[in-house]
């Protein structure tokens, strides 16, 4: 059998991604390489952690270095910190004790350093209350967290246990957030906020939890604290451009004109609801190359006509030169050519114009009579 050599520092896709034997031959080997005890005992809670979260059996890890660690290293803050997680692992009798004698003054002192590993310890130690309904599928944690500087990054749990819950699953991953073990590149800690976890297979497998409220009015103050405090999603905006005929105003349209116009191109759409409705006038295009050629070789023969018919006219009458007129002082402008309409565009056109007759024909009753009243 091969021997594993550990000398760098295990990184977290080792801890919670390599099988339980290959897992604890790295921990051991880095740490009899480091005797570094903070990390070897940091690491080994990373694995409690992934070991309530998964299928597989990873209790108890190196649990003969661990007894001899806590009953032979130099007392530290760490191991006051995280000794509360391993009292399952001291079986003889009296070696429990000696560890907390080594480590605290008294009780007291023991029960205050460990308040927060000890309440973690009964959530690692607690079984998943939900039953199994997928066992077909592997399924895995997805989760999101928070580092120091404010960025996200997420940890992938392969093998889950499908009797955890979300809010015990939820419960479990808070536990990272308190071991300062894995930093970025850049030294930034990670793991420092839980944000949410997922559990896909073919599907989302976290049971939808109901909550059941009594039906007891609340006071209008907290009811409007609750709509403040509830998120909600905001939804999609789609825009729909429309094209209108130059100098046609839109402004008044009611929305069931509107919902007409839209519809015609959107089929789909029902209501003008999370709808954004652009008007943009259309413009006329420049004729295209070959069309001016074809418009210089009509008129030219027609120009050059005219011009020897001019010649032949002064000939015969000579012109005084009041007779002869000015040079054009502005160049011809060129014809634009008005681009063809689908018949999508044509037919909302049409209804444009006739939304446009009618307000006009409104107005023009609306402005006879008040005359009439005068």
């Amino acid at each position: 059998m091969k021997t594993i050599e550990q000398k760098k520092p295990l990184l977290q896709r080792t801890l919670f991604g390599v099988k339980r034997a290959t897992l604890e031959a790295k921990i051991t080997s880095y740490f009899e390489f480091s005797q570094d005890v903070a990390t070897f005992i940091k690491y080994l809670v990373v694995v409690m952690v992934r070991n309530s979260l998964v299928v597989s059996d990873f209790s108890f890890l190196c649990q003969e270095l661990v007894c001899e660690v806590f009953l032979t290293a130099e007392p530290s803050d760490v191991l006051r910190e995280y000794c509360a997680y391993f009292k399952d692992y001291f079986k003889k009798s009296g070696d429990w004790d000696k560890v907390v004698h080594r480590l605290f003054t008294d009780k007291k002192e023991y029960y205050r350093l460990t308040e927060e590993a000890r309440s973690n310890k009964k959530l690692l130690d607690t079984p998943g209350t939900e039953k199994v309904q997928n066992s077909a599928l592997t399924l895995r944690i997805v989760s999101t967290f928070e580092d120091a500087s404010g960025k996200k990054h997420t940890l992938t749990i392969a093998d889950a246990d499908e009797t955890r819950s979300r809010a015990e699953t939820s419960e479990l991953l808070e536990i990272l957030t308190t071991v300062a073990l894995f930093e970025t590149a850049a030294g930034v800690r990670r793991f420092v906020k839980f944000i949410q976890a997922k559990r896909p297979g073919t599907k989302e497998t976290f049971k939808e939890t109901v909550v059941e409220v009594d039906q007891v009015e609340q006071p209008a103050d907290q009811q409007e604290e609750c709509v403040l405090n509830s998120e909600v999603e905001t939804p999609e905006v789609k825009t729909i451009e429309i094209v209108v005929p130059a100098g046609v105003d839109l402004s008044t349209v009611n929305d069931q004109d509107l919902l007409t116009m839209v519809r015609v191109g959107h089929p789909d759409v029902v209501s003008l609801e999370n709808i954004r409705v652009i008007f943009t006038e259309e413009e006329p295009e420049e004729p295209v190359d070959d069309e001016l050629e074809i418009q210089k070789s009509f008129l030219e023969p027609v120009i050059e006509s005219q011009s020897s018919q001019t010649l032949l006219e002064d000939r015969v009458t000579p012109k005084t030169i009041d007779d002869v007129s000015a040079p054009p002082t502005t160049k011809p402008q060129r014809t634009k050519k008005k681009r063809l309409l689908t018949h999508k565009e044509a037919y909302v056109q049409s209804l444009i114009e006739n939304w446009s007759q009618k307000n006009h024909n409104g107005k023009n009753k609306e402005s006879s009579i008040k005359k009439k009243r005068r």
